[in-house]
């Protein structure tokens, strides 16, 4: 009966999640340190794909190199952004900056200090994932790694292909 109940709760969250307007909490752009709200951060009129990970995450850093490396193809076809999110705390942020560079990563990436808009999203563990629709809204979720071939379907998904 636990579990039935934890079930459906867990369910309950993530459909409240999906269909919402973004929270609207500070990022701080990591290349810039400019301050901005993901609803400004994912292109208007564009799906944008988002990726929450953490400097100190494997799982979450593998998460966002297998996105980057499938970006020029997926950019592409579904015409989509893709935004990389960092939830570092202020004694790892500095590592955040450097990490992209050495990857190569070209996508925008933010710092979520303090996790205030992974907290608001509901967000339990990472890597976390969004596809945000072309009208701003949350329209996917998933904690947890996700194999480039089925996140590629999700965004087709949402894309409406």
């Amino acid at each position: 009966m636990k579990k039935v109940l934890a079930l459906l709760v867990m369910m309950t969250a993530a459909h409240c999640v999906l269909a919402q307007q973004l929270p609207v909490t500070d990022l701080v752009n990591a290349r810039t340190g400019k301050t901005v709200t993901l609803g400004k951060a994912c292109p208007a009129g564009k799906m944008t794909l988002v990726c929450f990970w953490g400097s100190w995450c494997a799982h979450g850093k593998h998460q966002l190199q297998t996105i980057a490396q499938a970006q020029p193809t997926w950019g592409k076809i579904l015409n989509m952004a893709i935004v990389g999110i960092a939830t570092d705390e202020d004694r790892t942020e500095k590592l955040v900056l450097p990490y992209i560079q050495a990857r190569g990563w070209t996508f925008a990436n933010y710092i979520d200090r303090a996790s205030a808009l992974k907290h608001a999203l509901g967000a339990s563990a990472l890597p976390y994932i969004l596809i945000i629709d072309k009208q701003g809204k949350v329209a996917f979720t998933h904690t947890g790694y996700m194999e480039s071939g089925a996140l590629f379907g999700e965004l087709e998904k949402v894309a409406g292909r």
